[in-house]
């Protein structure tokens, strides 16, 4: 009897033991950031965009960095937030594209997990434990809107928009704004993030009578809508966002871009020595000139190299990354809004002779 009940109490303390010891070792990992990007995926671009930023950045900052792929879909990126969970003494995580963040943002809330939406251009995923760095449609669209009633004098003016939460955003803030300034939104056609056929769309608004077009999607989508509107004769105003600031997204469309409107970042106007340090060092790594994407990517690893700094949890690191004033990023100065937002301004442009011109 007496053996059986050391036999027992030693079991007992094996498993305390073993139990401390698994504790000890996952406290002592260090604190991970998450990075759920579309590596894959019609939003390839961007993500790979993304993580070269990153990467160059942390060649100095050494924060210990995870990437896992959403491949572009809700189903994987949940998936990909709870290995992230399971696997890592995660302290945050970073959360790329309007639908991913939709899913994410409220279980990555529930388990007391600190996000930053980037990419989402669609109304911000609210949270307590959730900031957003990057433009969002309410910001943006209006830029373009203002532009279009106020100095194109449009009218009529038609919208061909991703089904997503991203497009439906956009779109919505831009007729709000376009028709406050008394012109009309004619036509309103949508696409599907995995389209490359538009042709029905683009009938549809030549017929409308519209005299431009606002068009928002991903940068293949872009490039085939224009190739296409070129195909079929398409000869009114084009307007689109930020994506075709890119010089990677300029240089795949070619001349199909010439004449279209857009808004751009500081990031794209040139004297910023800054951004040419950054460009110089992206260039000699990849072989390649980078995008604001890559700056996005860059800017949020420096910054996360700042907010970790001493932080033990999730929570630490977000109250550290509130803080972080004036951070001199390759966007801009940037600091954390009222709204828990970290955006940078905006401005229109033109597409003239293959060169974006800023429009004063």
């Amino acid at each position: 009897m007496k053996n059986k009940i050391i036999s027992i109490i030693t079991v007992i303390l094996i498993i305390i033991i073993g139990t401390l010891l698994f504790t000890n070792s996952n406290n002592n990992k260090p604190l991970a950031i998450g990075a759920i990007l579309p590596l894959t995926g019609p939003a390839q671009f961007f993500g790979e965009e993304m993580k070269k930023g990153m990467d160059l950045a942390n060649q100095d900052s050494k924060i210990n960095l995870v990437y896992e792929d959403s491949q572009s879909n809700t189903n994987s990126a949940i998936s990909a937030y709870q290995k992230l969970k399971s696997q890592n003494n995660l302290g945050s995580v970073i959360l790329s594209l309007s639908s991913v963040a939709n899913a994410v943002v409220p279980i990555a809330e529930k388990d007391g997990i600190f996000s930053m939406q980037t990419l989402v251009s669609a109304r911000k995923v609210q949270g307590d434990l959730s900031i957003r760095y990057f433009t969002s449609a309410e910001q943006e669209a209006p830029i373009m809107a203002n532009f279009a009633t106020k100095s194109l004098n449009l009218k009529k003016i038609s919208l061909l928009v991703s089904n997503d939460e991203y497009g439906k955003t956009y779109g919505e803030v831009f007729k709000d704004v376009v028709e406050k300034a008394g012109a009309s939104i004619v036509d309103i056609e949508e696409f599907d993030k995995k389209d490359q056929d538009f042709k029905t769309q683009i009938t549809k608004i030549k017929s409308s009578g519209t005299e431009g077009v606002y068009i928002i999607g991903l940068d293949n989508q872009l490039v085939s809508i224009l190739k296409q509107m070129k195909e079929m004769d398409f000869d009114k105003i084009k307007m689109t966002n930020w994506i075709l600031s890119s010089q990677t997204v300029q240089e795949k469309s070619g001349n199909l871009a010439e004449g279209v409107y857009l808004t751009t970042p500081e990031y794209y106007l040139s004297g910023n020595q800054k951004v040419k340090i950054f460009s110089d060092a992206y260039e000699n790594k990849y072989k390649t000139k980078p995008s604001a994407y890559s700056a996005i990517g860059y800017d949020l690893t420096g910054i996360y190299s700042q907010a970790i700094k001493g932080a033990n949890n999730s929570k630490e690191v977000f109250n550290n990354l509130k803080n972080i004033k004036d951070f001199d990023g390759l966007m801009g100065k940037l600091n954390v809004n009222e709204k828990g937002e970290i955006t940078f301004p905006l401005f229109p442009a033109k597409i003239e002779n293959g060169v974006m011109v800023l429009i004063k």
